[in-house]
């Protein structure tokens, strides 16, 4: 799933909520942080996922999106999990 929305629209809060869904339905959950333009936003997915024990990935030094997405892909998928 890919959550896209302008700052302050609820995605954050929309994302936990999202994965605290199919966690509870037993899947393992991965949420990847691509925002590279605001940098807090990796730190408070972080600090709301790490609530309902849900891993994060991302990078706060790179600028280019897609890398962060691919890494990280990679991985989720090194660690089972379901993005």
């Amino acid at each position: 799933l890919m959550f896209i929305g302008i700052q302050g629209s609820g995605k954050t809060t929309t994302i936990g909520k999202t994965a605290n869904y199919f966690q509870k339905r037993g899947f393992k959950v991965g949420v990847i942080g691509g925002d590279t333009f605001r940098p807090g936003a990796l730190d408070q997915l972080e600090q709301y996922l790490s609530q309902i024990k849900v891993e994060v990935f991302g990078d706060k030094k790179e600028k280019k999106a897609k890398k962060i997405i691919k890494i990280a892909c990679i991985q989720c998928q090194n660690r089972s999990k379901r993005l």
